[in-house]
């Protein structure tokens, strides 16, 4: 989270103290118990709750969630890369070490209670509000969208948020407040977290018939704001783009999957590399440009590889010289 901007903004967050894993172990147990149990733990450069550890309840607790930091991330069992986005990720200097570098930060955050609110923003305007009973971090069957019941106030402090990152076009905020359908004198909201590459999976869970609707809302959104002119699907020419894809589960199915997918859609696919310790591939794409931009959507939301990815990026190739496919 950019703390020390929305800070500066005048955005109400979490009291927070930030320590290194060399030295910083005793000062955080004094900080946690100056602000009370339970606290939060997480990395101080990172994002989308990666690493975040929201429940530590006692002194113990924070021991064991400093040693869990202290273990080198890629050499647990369910790590790729892709998974951290923005997240600090420091690897030992030596290859054979399994301890995280000394200068690692950390943070011990204040614990605030409430209703965990996940607000999705693009261009200033605010597109989804879920309701996550039990926060980001535990199995969210209950998510529910709540975009039309938020009190109107909770929508400005979603744009305050927005205009506090600056350079932003899309992002996530989730904020914790006492009731999303009262007034901020009322509810007083906390931003708690966010996200530049908002993973859209908090919405798919609360309203699986939207999130494509969702989707082209953002993309138009972010179209409009660039001043491009969309045209109708299959109005346009063909387009060629390099696409890639970060935090697939199981590369070679996947791959397989996404062809046949293509294929059904008309879409020219090709895979130029493959990396399944990182969970990463890339290639290119030739087709409608509307039929591409679903696609990948659908990518990034789990339908076509029937998991969600954690990010999609795509560019243009500038004409079909370069591409893979008239080799």
């Amino acid at each position: 989270m950019r703390r020390d901007i929305v800070e500066e903004a005048g955005v109400p967050v979490p009291r927070a103290r930030s320590f290194s894993l060399k030295r910083g172990a005793s000062h955080a147990k004094v900080f946690a118990a100056s602000i009370g149990y339970p606290v939060v733990v997480k990395p101080m450069l990172g994002e989308s709750t990666v690493e975040v550890m929201p429940d530590i309840r006692d002194e113990e607790q924070l021991e064991q969630a400093i040693e869990y930091l202290r273990k080198v991330p890629t050499s647990r069992e369910d790590f790729t890369t892709a998974s951290y986005a923005f997240t600090q990720l420091l690897t030992p200097r030596s290859s054979s070490s399994t301890r995280t570098r000394g200068t690692y930060r950390f943070m011990v955050e204040e614990r605030v209670s409430g209703q965990y609110v996940r607000l999705l923003l693009a261009e200033g305007r605010l597109f989804s509000a879920v309701l996550l009973p039990h926060g980001p971090w535990r199995s969210n069957s209950a998510a529910a969208e709540v975009l039309h019941e938020i009190h109107p106030e909770l929508r400005e402090f979603a744009e305050e948020v927005w205009r506090s990152c600056p350079g932003l076009s899309v992002m996530s905020a989730d904020v914790v407040v006492n009731n999303f359908t009262e007034s901020t004198a009322v509810s007083r909201p906390v931003l708690v977290d966010t996200s530049e590459r908002p993973w859209m999976h908090v919405q798919y869970l609360a309203s699986p018939c939207c999130i494509s609707e969702l989707g082209d809302e953002l993309f138009r959104s972010a179209a409009e704001a660039e001043g491009i002119d969309l045209a109708l699907p299959g109005s346009a020419p063909e387009v060629n783009v390099s696409f890639t894809w970060e935090g697939l589960s199981q590369v070679g199915e996947n791959v397989r999957q996404a062809a046949a997918a293509a294929a059904r859609t008309g879409i020219k696919f090709h895979v130029s590399s493959e990396d399944p310790v990182s969970g990463v591939v890339s290639g290119e794409m030739v087709g409608d440009p509307s039929r591409i931009a679903l696609f990948n959507e659908l990518v990034l939301e789990g339908s076509v590889l029937h998991a969600p990815v954690m990010a999609v990026q795509t560019r243009s190739n500038p004409g079909p010289g370069g591409s893979s496919f008239s080799r």
